[in-house]
């Protein structure tokens, strides 16, 4: 019984053999098939004093976490969520991680590393400041692309940004 189960077996896969497309079995092939899986895009704000502090949002939490807000694409967001960001977090919208005791940041996202962009994020601050980002990303081919990310105009290499802040008894000052 045994002996006739792998006879089927062997046989069925000796037929279907012939029905694959041969292109795949080749190494010089043109156009292999192959799939990218383009990793999402958050941006990351530190806002740090004159100083670099980088623990200046927890430091000043109620005026920069809750006046700040963020504008992309003609909408306005406010800081949605206010938690500890670990590896396993989905990000959605506008956030902040409030928590961290070293480097608390803001977060934008989660962006489709799939699209091309070519678009500003402004923040808003309650001193009647704002920054502006401007992200360009354009698929070079099917496995490159071409990311360009400045801050108010000047060029900077990854969307991890540092804005300076004055802040005197809890409230941004000019």
């Amino acid at each position: 019984m045994k002996l006739k189960s792998f006879l089927v077996v062997l046989t069925a896969v000796v037929m279907l053999l012939p029905s694959c497309n041969d292109s795949f079995l080749k190494e010089d092939v043109e156009e292999p098939y192959i799939c990218v899986d383009w990793g999402s895009i958050v941006l990351r704000i530190f806002v740090v004093d004159y100083n670099w502090r980088t623990n200046y949002v927890a430091n000043n939490y109620n005026d920069i976490v809750h006046t700040t807000t963020l504008t992309y694409n003609g909408k306005n967001y406010s800081v949605k969520d206010i938690l500890n960001v670990d590896s396993t977090f989905s990000y959605d919208g506008f956030g902040v991680d409030s928590t961290a005791t070293e480097q608390p940041f803001f977060y934008f996202g989660e962006l489709d590393g799939y699209r091309d962009y070519d678009d500003d994020f402004v923040i808003h601050f309650a001193d009647g400041t704002c920054d502006s980002i401007h992200f360009k990303r354009v698929h070079t081919s099917r496995l490159e692309v071409d990311d360009k990310w400045t801050l108010n105009g000047e060029e900077y290499g990854e969307p991890v940004f540092y804005l300076c802040r004055t802040c005197q008894n809890g409230e941004l000052v000019r």
